[in-house]
């Protein structure tokens, strides 16, 4: 699985909270820890990116439009959008998941 980088991690906690989302669902949709995900709110908050209501976390408009900019840069460099990333790692996990098709004898 290749590394992803701060922006496109904070991007997708942002197109994840377009709906409010609680704490434990981004950090399990997103795959990070409990520590990552405390510095990427406090960091994405700073910036007017993402608000906290009612212990659920919610994208602005400022993060709406980081968001749109963000797909629209992964699809310049012909990298898939955001919103298919889930779908990405989903089959990722399903093929790890899989037994092997060859053996050795």
């Amino acid at each position: 699985m290749v590394n992803r980088g701060r922006l496109e991690i904070m991007a997708h906690i942002l197109g994840l909270c377009m709906k409010p989302q609680v704490k434990t669902r981004i950090m399990y949709d997103v795959n990070i820890t409990f520590n990552q995900f405390g510095t990427y709110a406090v960091l994405l908050e700073s910036q007017g990116l993402l608000t906290h209501e009612e212990s659920r976390y919610v994208t602005t408009a400022k993060g709406q439009q980081f968001v749109n900019a963000f797909n629209q840069l992964q699809n310049t460099l012909g990298g898939s959008d955001l919103m298919s990333s889930p779908n990405r790692l989903i089959k990722a996990r399903q093929e790890l998941k899989k037994p092997p098709t060859t053996f050795y004898v």
